[in-house]
Protein backbone atom coordinates (compact mmCIF):
# COMPACT_ATOMS: atom_id res chain seq x y z
CA UNK A 1 0.00 0.00 0.00
CA UNK A 2 1.45 3.34 -1.07
CA UNK A 3 -0.05 6.15 0.96
CA UNK A 4 0.56 9.17 -1.20
CA UNK A 5 0.89 9.84 -4.94
CA UNK A 6 2.00 7.28 -7.47
CA UNK A 7 2.32 7.11 -11.24
CA UNK A 8 0.20 5.10 -13.64
CA UNK A 9 0.62 4.41 -17.36
CA UNK A 10 -2.40 4.83 -19.62
CA UNK A 11 -2.98 1.59 -21.56
CA UNK A 12 -5.43 2.94 -24.16
CA UNK A 13 -6.92 6.27 -25.14
CA UNK A 14 -9.82 7.36 -22.94
CA UNK A 15 -11.46 10.37 -21.33
CA UNK A 16 -11.56 10.86 -17.59
CA UNK A 17 -14.82 10.72 -15.65
CA UNK A 18 -16.38 12.36 -12.61
CA UNK A 19 -17.13 10.55 -9.37
CA UNK A 20 -20.70 10.17 -10.62
CA UNK A 21 -19.63 8.53 -13.87
CA UNK A 22 -20.03 11.50 -16.24
CA UNK A 23 -17.41 11.70 -18.98
CA UNK A 24 -15.24 14.82 -19.17
CA UNK A 25 -13.46 16.37 -22.15
CA UNK A 26 -10.05 15.58 -20.67
CA UNK A 27 -8.43 13.01 -22.99
CA UNK A 28 -5.74 10.63 -21.75
CA UNK A 29 -3.50 9.18 -24.48
CA UNK A 30 -2.03 5.71 -24.68
CA UNK A 31 1.40 5.60 -23.02
CA UNK A 32 0.82 8.83 -21.05
CA UNK A 33 2.10 8.94 -17.47
CA UNK A 34 -0.39 10.30 -14.93
CA UNK A 35 -0.32 10.81 -11.17
CA UNK A 36 -3.06 9.16 -9.08
CA UNK A 37 -3.61 9.25 -5.34
CA UNK A 38 -6.73 7.26 -4.39
CA UNK A 39 -8.60 4.11 -5.43
CA UNK A 40 -12.37 4.53 -5.17
CA UNK A 41 -15.11 1.91 -5.25
CA UNK A 42 -17.73 3.62 -7.48
CA UNK A 43 -21.49 3.88 -7.04
CA UNK A 44 -22.47 1.57 -9.91
CA UNK A 45 -23.44 -1.89 -8.67
CA UNK A 46 -22.36 -3.57 -11.92
CA UNK A 47 -18.87 -1.96 -12.03
CA UNK A 48 -15.92 -4.24 -11.29
CA UNK A 49 -12.71 -2.85 -9.81
CA UNK A 50 -11.90 0.73 -8.87
CA UNK A 51 -11.73 4.18 -10.39
CA UNK A 52 -8.54 6.14 -9.64
CA UNK A 53 -8.43 9.82 -8.72
CA UNK A 54 -6.05 12.01 -10.75
CA UNK A 55 -3.79 13.90 -8.36
CA UNK A 56 -3.57 17.01 -10.56
CA UNK A 57 -7.32 16.94 -11.36
CA UNK A 58 -8.99 16.01 -8.02
CA UNK A 59 -12.50 15.96 -9.51
CA UNK A 60 -11.53 13.52 -12.26
CA UNK A 61 -11.09 9.74 -12.24
CA UNK A 62 -10.00 6.98 -14.60
CA UNK A 63 -11.22 3.39 -14.59
CA UNK A 64 -8.84 0.65 -13.48
CA UNK A 65 -8.97 -1.14 -16.84
CA UNK A 66 -7.39 1.86 -18.60
CA UNK A 67 -4.20 2.13 -16.53
CA UNK A 68 -1.28 0.17 -15.11
CA UNK A 69 -0.31 1.21 -11.60
CA UNK A 70 3.21 1.52 -10.24
CA UNK A 71 2.04 1.15 -6.61
CA UNK A 72 -1.17 0.13 -4.89
CA UNK A 73 -3.07 2.98 -3.24
CA UNK A 74 -5.36 3.50 -0.25
CA UNK A 75 -9.00 2.76 -1.02
CA UNK A 76 -12.20 4.68 -0.44
CA UNK A 77 -15.78 4.39 -1.65
CA UNK A 78 -18.37 6.52 -3.40
CA UNK A 79 -20.35 6.79 -0.15
CA UNK A 80 -17.34 7.96 1.86
CA UNK A 81 -16.63 10.73 -0.68
CA UNK A 82 -20.29 11.76 -1.09
CA UNK A 83 -21.83 11.59 2.38
CA UNK A 84 -20.97 12.55 5.96
CA UNK A 85 -21.75 10.09 8.74
CA UNK A 86 -22.66 11.20 12.25
CA UNK A 87 -23.27 9.12 15.37
CA UNK A 88 -25.90 10.01 17.99
CA UNK A 89 -24.31 10.82 21.34
CA UNK A 90 -26.85 8.79 23.33
CA UNK A 91 -29.29 5.95 22.81
CA UNK A 92 -32.22 8.39 23.04
CA UNK A 93 -34.16 8.84 19.80
CA UNK A 94 -32.68 11.62 17.64
CA UNK A 95 -35.16 14.42 16.90
CA UNK A 96 -35.60 15.79 13.41
CA UNK A 97 -36.20 19.48 12.69
CA UNK A 98 -37.74 21.40 9.80
CA UNK A 99 -35.99 24.14 7.86
CA UNK A 100 -37.78 26.67 10.06
CA UNK A 101 -35.96 25.34 13.16
CA UNK A 102 -38.99 23.63 14.72
CA UNK A 103 -39.29 19.89 15.55
CA UNK A 104 -41.05 17.84 12.88
CA UNK A 105 -42.58 15.55 15.51
CA UNK A 106 -40.60 12.61 14.11
CA UNK A 107 -37.43 11.06 15.55
CA UNK A 108 -34.90 8.48 14.43
CA UNK A 109 -35.16 5.17 16.30
CA UNK A 110 -31.76 5.10 17.92
CA UNK A 111 -31.36 2.18 20.30
CA UNK A 112 -28.07 1.04 18.79
CA UNK A 113 -26.59 4.50 18.08
CA UNK A 114 -26.37 3.61 14.39
CA UNK A 115 -24.57 6.29 12.31
CA UNK A 116 -26.88 8.57 10.31
CA UNK A 117 -26.15 9.76 6.78
CA UNK A 118 -25.96 13.50 6.08
CA UNK A 119 -24.86 15.70 3.18
CA UNK A 120 -24.95 19.34 4.30
CA UNK A 121 -24.26 21.63 7.25
CA UNK A 122 -26.68 24.52 7.76
CA UNK A 123 -27.30 27.33 10.21
CA UNK A 124 -31.06 27.43 10.83
CA UNK A 125 -32.88 30.21 12.63
CA UNK A 126 -34.56 28.73 15.72
CA UNK A 127 -37.52 30.98 16.65
CA UNK A 128 -37.98 29.49 20.15
CA UNK A 129 -34.42 30.49 21.05
CA UNK A 130 -34.22 33.62 18.88
CA UNK A 131 -30.84 32.56 17.48
CA UNK A 132 -29.20 30.49 14.75
CA UNK A 133 -28.04 26.94 15.47
CA UNK A 134 -26.00 24.52 13.39
CA UNK A 135 -27.74 21.49 11.86
CA UNK A 136 -26.83 18.58 9.58
CA UNK A 137 -29.11 17.93 6.60
CA UNK A 138 -30.22 14.31 6.93
CA UNK A 139 -30.25 11.84 4.03
CA UNK A 140 -32.51 8.79 4.58
CA UNK A 141 -30.22 6.57 2.52
CA UNK A 142 -31.41 2.94 2.33
CA UNK A 143 -33.78 3.45 5.26
CA UNK A 144 -37.53 2.94 5.42
CA UNK A 145 -40.43 4.01 7.60
CA UNK A 146 -39.58 1.46 10.33
CA UNK A 147 -36.54 3.55 11.33
CA UNK A 148 -38.72 6.48 12.46
CA UNK A 149 -40.93 7.05 15.52
CA UNK A 150 -42.96 9.89 16.99
CA UNK A 151 -41.10 12.17 19.38
CA UNK A 152 -42.81 10.47 22.33
CA UNK A 153 -41.38 7.11 21.26
CA UNK A 154 -44.61 5.68 19.85
CA UNK A 155 -44.77 4.13 16.41
CA UNK A 156 -45.81 6.27 13.46
CA UNK A 157 -49.38 5.92 12.27
CA UNK A 158 -49.63 3.21 9.62
CA UNK A 159 -49.69 4.63 6.11
CA UNK A 160 -52.40 3.69 3.63
CA UNK A 161 -51.28 1.02 1.17
CA UNK A 162 -51.48 1.50 -2.60
CA UNK A 163 -53.45 -1.47 -3.93
CA UNK A 164 -51.54 -1.46 -7.23
CA UNK A 165 -47.97 -1.33 -5.87
CA UNK A 166 -48.58 -2.68 -2.35
CA UNK A 167 -46.41 0.16 -1.03
CA UNK A 168 -47.26 2.86 1.54
CA UNK A 169 -48.91 6.00 0.16
CA UNK A 170 -46.96 9.08 1.27
CA UNK A 171 -48.51 12.50 1.63
CA UNK A 172 -46.71 15.61 0.41
CA UNK A 173 -45.85 16.36 4.04
CA UNK A 174 -44.38 12.85 4.46
CA UNK A 175 -42.20 13.34 1.40
CA UNK A 176 -40.88 16.70 2.59
CA UNK A 177 -40.08 15.29 6.03
CA UNK A 178 -38.39 12.27 4.43
CA UNK A 179 -36.03 14.23 2.22
CA UNK A 180 -35.63 17.56 4.00
CA UNK A 181 -35.16 17.01 7.72
CA UNK A 182 -32.33 18.29 9.91
CA UNK A 183 -30.39 17.03 12.94
CA UNK A 184 -28.88 19.30 15.59
CA UNK A 185 -25.09 19.15 15.46
CA UNK A 186 -25.06 19.19 19.26
CA UNK A 187 -26.96 15.86 19.30
CA UNK A 188 -24.36 13.92 17.29
CA UNK A 189 -20.64 13.45 16.69
CA UNK A 190 -18.72 13.10 13.40
CA UNK A 191 -18.25 9.44 12.47
CA UNK A 192 -16.68 9.51 8.99
CA UNK A 193 -16.96 10.54 5.35
CA UNK A 194 -16.83 14.14 4.08
CA UNK A 195 -15.89 16.80 6.58
CA UNK A 196 -18.41 19.55 5.93
CA UNK A 197 -18.24 23.31 6.33
CA UNK A 198 -21.39 25.39 6.93
CA UNK A 199 -23.21 26.46 3.77
CA UNK A 200 -24.29 29.74 5.36
CA UNK A 201 -23.61 31.91 8.40
CA UNK A 202 -25.67 32.63 11.54
CA UNK A 203 -26.33 36.12 10.14
CA UNK A 204 -27.56 34.62 6.85
CA UNK A 205 -29.96 32.40 8.77
CA UNK A 206 -31.44 35.43 10.51
CA UNK A 207 -31.59 37.72 7.48
CA UNK A 208 -33.09 35.06 5.17
CA UNK A 209 -36.33 34.87 7.19
CA UNK A 210 -37.75 37.58 4.90
CA UNK A 211 -40.45 36.57 2.42
CA UNK A 212 -38.92 35.87 -1.00
CA UNK A 213 -39.85 38.01 -4.00
CA UNK A 214 -40.35 36.72 -7.55
CA UNK A 215 -36.85 37.98 -8.31
CA UNK A 216 -35.46 35.94 -5.41
CA UNK A 217 -37.07 32.84 -6.95
CA UNK A 218 -35.78 33.30 -10.50
CA UNK A 219 -32.73 31.03 -10.26
CA UNK A 220 -34.69 28.30 -8.48
CA UNK A 221 -37.38 28.48 -11.19
CA UNK A 222 -34.75 28.15 -13.91
CA UNK A 223 -33.01 25.17 -12.32
CA UNK A 224 -36.28 23.49 -11.44
CA UNK A 225 -37.46 23.71 -15.06
CA UNK A 226 -34.17 22.25 -16.29
CA UNK A 227 -34.03 19.42 -13.77
CA UNK A 228 -37.67 18.34 -13.79
CA UNK A 229 -37.24 17.40 -17.45
CA UNK A 230 -34.08 15.34 -16.81
CA UNK A 231 -35.11 11.76 -17.49
CA UNK A 232 -31.63 10.16 -17.44
CA UNK A 233 -31.78 8.99 -13.82
CA UNK A 234 -28.91 6.54 -13.62
CA UNK A 235 -29.05 5.73 -9.89
CA UNK A 236 -30.04 2.18 -9.08
CA UNK A 237 -30.95 2.87 -5.45
CA UNK A 238 -34.65 3.39 -4.72
CA UNK A 239 -33.92 5.77 -1.81
CA UNK A 240 -31.84 8.06 -4.02
CA UNK A 241 -34.49 8.20 -6.75
CA UNK A 242 -37.10 8.95 -4.08
CA UNK A 243 -34.97 11.79 -2.68
CA UNK A 244 -34.54 13.26 -6.17
CA UNK A 245 -38.28 13.30 -6.83
CA UNK A 246 -38.91 14.79 -3.40
CA UNK A 247 -36.32 17.53 -4.02
CA UNK A 248 -38.29 18.50 -7.14
CA UNK A 249 -41.51 18.46 -5.09
CA UNK A 250 -39.94 20.74 -2.47
CA UNK A 251 -38.71 23.16 -5.13
CA UNK A 252 -42.17 23.24 -6.70
CA UNK A 253 -43.83 23.89 -3.33
CA UNK A 254 -41.46 26.77 -2.55
CA UNK A 255 -42.00 28.34 -5.97
CA UNK A 256 -45.78 28.23 -5.56
CA UNK A 257 -45.89 29.53 -2.00
CA UNK A 258 -46.44 33.31 -1.61
CA UNK A 259 -45.09 33.01 1.96
CA UNK A 260 -41.85 31.19 1.13
CA UNK A 261 -38.82 32.78 2.77
CA UNK A 262 -35.46 33.51 1.17
CA UNK A 263 -34.06 30.73 3.38
CA UNK A 264 -36.49 28.24 1.83
CA UNK A 265 -35.59 29.36 -1.70
CA UNK A 266 -31.84 29.09 -1.07
CA UNK A 267 -32.15 25.69 0.56
CA UNK A 268 -34.44 24.30 -2.15
CA UNK A 269 -31.92 25.47 -4.73
CA UNK A 270 -29.08 23.75 -2.88
CA UNK A 271 -31.09 20.56 -2.36
CA UNK A 272 -31.38 19.94 -6.10
CA UNK A 273 -27.59 19.64 -6.45
CA UNK A 274 -26.49 17.04 -3.84
CA UNK A 275 -29.51 14.87 -4.67
CA UNK A 276 -28.34 14.69 -8.29
CA UNK A 277 -24.83 13.82 -7.13
CA UNK A 278 -26.17 11.01 -4.96
CA UNK A 279 -28.08 9.70 -7.95
CA UNK A 280 -24.96 9.94 -10.13
CA UNK A 281 -26.72 12.10 -12.70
Amino acid sequence: MYNGVTYATVLKKTTTQTLTNDSTKHVLKKGQKIKVDLAVEPWAEDFEGYIYRLHDYPNEYVAQSYIKLRNYLPTSSYSELTFTFVKPQTTADTKFYSLDGTPTGVSYRNRNQTPLTTDGLYYLWVPSENKAELFYHYVPYKQDRSYFVNNDGTDLKDAEIDKNTNKPIETTEDKIHYSNSFIKVSDVTYAGGNKLVPLNSPKDAENDQKVATDKDKQELQRKFEAKKNAQNVKGHDESAVKNYNNALLIASSVLKSPKATIAQVRQALWLLEPIRTQLAL
